[in-house]
């Protein structure tokens, strides 16, 4: 399923099989990944959006997540078989219905990042900012 003007940045798949951005994982064996969740190529190829910032310098990357809607509680950020998946979940309550505002990217994580050096901040304004050092 493709949606418009994202052809050439990346494929989006509402499915649990297997994808063509990783077509020799499943997803399924990865993570506790939920039925609608996406793989995104590493930002580098995608243009910035609502949610999500990506600055890249010669030591290191930073992804930046406007999470300024959630808590600290309610950030997950789990790492398995060189794949990053961060999860911002939160339950909103409205009019006494209960349901969950989440965003859940999961991203492949290339070979020049070491993910050892992976830190994570909250900014004054509520942003999410992870930071990565590169592989020299």
């Amino acid at each position: 399923m493709l949606f418009a003007g994202s052809a050439s940045r990346y494929n989006l798949h509402k499915s649990n099989s297997t994808t063509k951005l990783a077509p020799n994982i499943d997803r399924k064996k990865s993570f506790n990944v939920r039925k609608n969740s996406e793989i995104y190529p590493w930002p580098q190829n995608v243009n910035d959006d609502e949610y999500f910032k990506y600055t890249e310098t010669r030591k290191k990357s930073i992804l930046t997540f406007n999470s300024s809607q959630y808590n600290k509680d309610d950030v997950e950020i789990t790492f398995k078989d060189n794949f990053l998946n961060i999860k911002l979940s939160k339950p909103v309550k409205e009019n006494d219905k209960i349901s969950i505002k989440d965003i859940n990217r999961c991203y492949k994580i290339p070979q020049n990042i070491d993910i050892n050096t992976l830190k994570k901040e909250f900014a004054r304004n509520g942003d999410l900012i992870i930071k990565m050092k590169k592989s020299i």
